[in-house]
């Protein structure tokens, strides 16, 4: 079994982009971490892994709190280059629609696309024994959109189309290596 959990609300103001800033958690973090604790169930079985970006990792160290936690870079958010920490409506309307327009293979000035975010998130995942190990994962909205893009044999460019909230947890449960399912909590 392996639980995908997005990281609770950022420290930020809405309609700021904000990719691999590194973050600090919201006032709200203890009572957001209290509800997914109430969704979940970790035993010494679990393996930790967390982005190492604050407001993963402190969301990894609240959930497993008496484990060890691997950080792995793999798991960091869509890099946006120069436009993070801008607010969104503060980008040029032009270069926003020339991104947007194929948001999976056009790269925002010295950032990635979703296809590079996705090729390094499924190679870490390709690394996973999603059989026989189980898993807690906390990562961000891009990283949990690519691996369940994945699953579902979806295209990337459709993989906004589930909304995904902060704290949002995923509970995946593999049949064998090809088939799951997966339920959110």
């Amino acid at each position: 079994m392996i639980y995908l959990i997005r990281h609770t609300k950022p420290l930020i103001a809405p309609g700021i982009c904000y990719g691999q800033s590194d973050l600090e958690v919201s006032d709200s973090f203890m009572d957001e971490v209290a509800v997914i604790q109430s969704k979940i169930s970790i035993d010494d079985s679990f393996v930790c892994i967390s982005s190492p970006l604050k407001r993963c990792r402190k969301l990894a160290e609240a959930l497993c709190y008496n484990k060890t936690i691997l950080y792995e870079n793999a798991l960091k958010e869509l890099d946006f280059g120069d436009w993070e920490n801008i607010a969104w409506n503060h980008i040029p309307k032009k270069t926003l629609k020339e991104w947007s327009d194929n948001f999976v293979v056009n790269v925002p000035p010295n950032g990635e696309s979703l296809q590079q975010l996705s090729n390094r998130v499924l190679n870490f995942w390709k690394t996973l024994d999603h059989t026989t190990t189980n898993y807690i994962i906390t990562a961000h909205d891009g990283v949990l959109r690519v691996i369940l893009a994945k699953l579902l044999e979806t295209p990337l460019k459709k993989a906004f189309t589930l909304k995904l909230n902060y704290g949002e947890v995923l509970k995946i449960n593999f049949f064998d290596a090809e088939n799951c399912r997966i339920e959110f909590k």
